[in-house]
């Protein structure tokens, strides 16, 4: 995973454009870099590090001009390396790239280009699309664009992806395969970015790109077409609903911690799901002949976790599945269901497991924490968790109101089941509602003796954790 973002703009980009790389740090931290275009020319800066170190030492804040693109990565293919961090660029230096994703035939492409002349300088995929970009400039000339969409038609595996070129100033053009990517409208500038954290502090205007599209952005507005088609395709605008000050660690040392105080928040907002949100999901898993309860990783376990609410309050047995796993393992048709949990909802696997059960006709429901995400629009039966960004890589509040969203959906589904009646659904729902009061004292009166617990183990090597029934799963996530 790979973050990316852009800007064009009436004034210099350079220091919005490190806002929003930095905001975008949790999604890859081992090195960094920006491309800013002004006056023909296209200024590249990166190294390894830290966004802060990699400005520290390359003086990001102080690059000039109108557009620019940046990227914070996690390294896929090739080595932690001043080369290997994007931007990358062609040999002419005409054109600038950040990718996030795998092309997976990057090989067959850098051999043909190789063999035409081209001298790489790096180890990774990412390259091959700014050589191969900057070739079809040398046919098509000043059409960046032909020269953008025919490259694109050559490359295969997924990608979202933004670029520069001296042969059109001003302008970003940017596509996305199976990795997130979204367009931010704002009132002097036009933004693009990974999620919604590259620009939610300058504008909450968004246009979220769909598999197979790409767009062109500039300062006064936007296209987006479709690659095959090139056809024109009108994008609904969408109302960002998070605060600023969610994406920010206050005065909290680091995200993680801010977001383990958030988790009493978190439970109150799944408690504010209406009920008849959650109804959908429950009765369709009551009408299935079978059910999976889908994630990978941390959401694996929290499906798991689930298993045992629907078994105690609706005589359900759900089956827990790795989303990794199910194209191999599950076989789902048109009487079954699957539900899928991600933070994100851009998540590779759990997207591929429900595009698998679609193929088979099965219906699809999801609990995932971001809105418009790929994993909103795909299923049949979306429930937004609302648990705000979570910006620290390992999941806290985001799980916690995961766990919540799933008891609250398996209580909906023991009233239609004829399990426990309209009185027991409210009882446990003020239990819920009790737990965050709990949480939160918790957090706040014994966060003394929680940090003096972690100091006096930090050095221990090994540790073994114990669960059983439902917190099995919470051993496995430790």
């Amino acid at each position: 995973m790979c973050g990316i973002a852009g800007m064009v703009a009436s004034s210099n980009v350079a220091r919005k454009l490190f806002s929003s790389i930095a905001a975008l740090e949790y999604r890859g931290y081992d090195s960094c870099g920006m491309a800013v275009q002004a006056n023909g020319h296209i200024d590249v800066r990166k190294n390894v590090g830290t966004v802060e170190k990699v400005n520290q030492n390359e003086r990001l804040t102080d690059m000039k001009g109108l557009a620019g693109i940046a990227h914070t990565r996690w390294a896929t293919h090739g080595g932690v390396t001043r080369e290997n961090a994007h931007p990358h660029m062609d040999t002419e230096g005409r054109v600038a790239v950040v990718h996030n994703g795998i092309i997976s035939n990057y090989r067959q492409i850098r051999d043909r280009l190789r063999a035409s002349g081209v001298v790489f300088v790096s180890e990774t995929d990412s390259e091959v699309i700014a050589h191969l970009i900057g070739q079809y400039l040398d046919r098509f000339g000043e059409d960046v664009e032909a020269a953008f969409v025919s490259a694109l038609g050559e490359m295969e595996g997924t990608f979202s992806l933004a670029v520069l070129s001296t042969k059109a100033s001003g302008y970003i053009y940017c596509a996305k395969r199976e990795s997130p990517l979204i367009i931010g409208l704002g009132d002097d500038a036009n933004y693009i970015g990974s999620d919604f954290n590259a620009f939610i502090e300058f504008t909450r205007q968004a246009v979220i790109m769909d598999d197979g599209e790409y767009a062109i952005v500039s300062r006064q507005g936007y296209v987006v077409k479709e690659l095959l088609s090139q056809d024109v395709v009108n994008k609904a605008v969408t109302e960002i609903e998070w605060e600023v000050e969610m994406s920010r660690h206050g005065g909290y040392p680091h995200y993680m911690l801010k977001e383990i105080y958030d988790q009493p928040a978190t439970i109150q907002a799944a408690l504010n799901i209406p009920r008849e949100g959650l109804e959908p999901l429950a009765r369709m898993i009551h009408e299935s002949r079978q059910c999976f309860l889908g994630g990978v990783g941390t959401t694996y376990y929290i499906a798991a976790m689930g298993q045992y609410f629907f078994s105690k309050f609706a005589g359900s047995y759900l089956s827990a599945i790795s989303t990794d796993e199910f194209p191999l393992l599950a076989e789902a048709g048109p009487e079954d269901c699957l539900i899928a949990i991600s933070q994100s909802g851009e998540t590779y696997d759990t997207l591929t497991a429900v595009r698998h059960a679609k193929a088979g006709g099965a219906r699809t429901g999801a609990i995932v924490n971001v809105m418009g995400s790929s994993l909103v629009r795909a299923v049949d039966v979306p429930i937004l968790q609302g648990s705000g960004p979570e910006i620290c890589v390992i999941s806290t509040k985001a799980a916690m109101s995961q766990v919540a969203v799933l008891l609250l959906t398996a209580l909906e589904l023991g009233k239609i089941a004829g399990r426990i009646g309209e009185a027991d659904v409210l009882r446990y729902r003020d239990e819920v509602s009790s737990l965050s009061v709990v949480l939160s004292d918790t957090l706040n009166e014994r966060s003394g003796f929680l940090h003096t617990a972690a100091s006096q183990h930090q050095n221990m090597k090994n540790w073994l954790y114990l669960g059983r029934g439902v917190y099995y799963p919470v051993a496995l996530e430790c």
